[in-house]
């Protein structure tokens, strides 16, 4: 049953994330066997936003604070004054 559970998180949670990940946000996935990762992108970066701030107890919960991050940090990229 536990596996059903979670494969019902993580599908919900790629879900989410097509749906709520703001415009220029992106979570790569890396599947290989008995492992995955989620890596994720905000615009204008050339790497990972941040390296484990958003790692989660497994890949479900990974994506779920990887999309809490990104709006996150898009919210204080438009409430920030020019510079």
């Amino acid at each position: 049953m536990a596996d059903r559970d979670f494969e019902k998180r993580l599908g919900a949670a790629i879900e989410k994330a097509a749906e709520k990940l703001p415009e220029q946000w992106e979570i790569v996935l890396s599947i290989e066997r008995h492992s995955g990762t989620a890596a994720l992108y905000g615009p204008d970066t050339d790497g990972h936003v941040c390296g484990g701030e958003y790692d989660g107890e497994d890949l479900a919960d990974t994506i779920e604070n990887a999309i809490a991050y990104a709006i996150s940090e898009q919210s204080t990229a438009t409430t920030e004054p020019p510079e």
